[in-house]
């Protein structure tokens, strides 16, 4: 049986913003540059369905996308963040293909027992996705059987701690920004892009890169991590 539960704010101003229920959970599209905002607060995606889980819990398109107090468990990635070109009249696939990538977590925002707590994705596009997630409150993404953050090739994506993005609002867990990846299957952490990990709030134990990418440094997990 699959649980969905979508208690969400919306605020955007956009004429292509589009947000929908279907195969991967819950889909958000924002390819407008021009200051349009989308919120998503109160979020629970969870597929107890083992025999067809869904591909994503979460699947962020876009730029000025905020996730608050967010859970995602059971999916094939908790949340996937993903390039890919749409067929659009309100924007062009070369507009699409250089958007800069502007995504907020903020809150507590747990991914937990999925294949992918976290994957990063060029979808179809020629050069790398390029942008940044701002982490202002706590991401813990433990349990995964495979890893616990993951950005794949073709993407040059930053991931920063505690510093303003596209956050819509103010900050629940204020601004110092932390990510937990503890106890996944494979990985903790998996970097095939280009993009860099910045601040110190970063909790894991194994990591990987090919090709001397860059990964963050970790203080150790704790034994016994008690997460929800």
């Amino acid at each position: 049986m699959r649980e969905f539960v979508y208690t969400y704010l919306l605020t955007f101003y956009s004429l292509f913003s589009n947000i929908y229920n279907n195969a991967v959970g819950l889909t958000v599209f924002q390819l407008n540059k021009d200051g349009a905002t989308v919120l998503l607060e109160g979020i629970s995606s969870n597929d107890s369905d083992e025999t067809n889980p869904l591909t994503s819990g979460i699947q962020l398109t876009g730029t000025g996308i905020t996730l608050r107090e967010v859970k995602a468990s059971s999916n094939i990635r908790g949340v996937l963040i993903v390039a890919e070109p749409l067929n659009s009249t309100e924007i062009t696939y070369e507009e699409q293909a250089s958007l800069v990538y502007d995504i907020t977590f903020d809150g507590q925002v747990y991914l937990n027992n999925n294949l992918k707590g976290l994957e990063i994705m060029n979808s179809g596009f020629p050069g790398p996705t390029k942008g940044t997630l701002h982490v202002n409150g706590d991401l813990k993404t433990d349990r995964n059987i495979l890893y616990g953050v993951t950005m794949d090739p073709n993407t040059d994506f930053n991931i920063v701690l505690g510093k303003m993005g596209s956050s819509v609002g103010k900050s629940k867990k204020g601004r110092s920004g932390s990510i937990t990846a503890c106890k996944n299957g494979q990985y903790d952490i998996y970097n095939e892009g280009n993009g860099d990990f910045e601040g110190n709030g970063y909790t894991c134990d194994n990591t990987f890169t090919p090709n001397q990418k860059q990964l963050p440094v970790c203080k150790r997990c704790p034994e016994c991590p008690l997460f929800d």
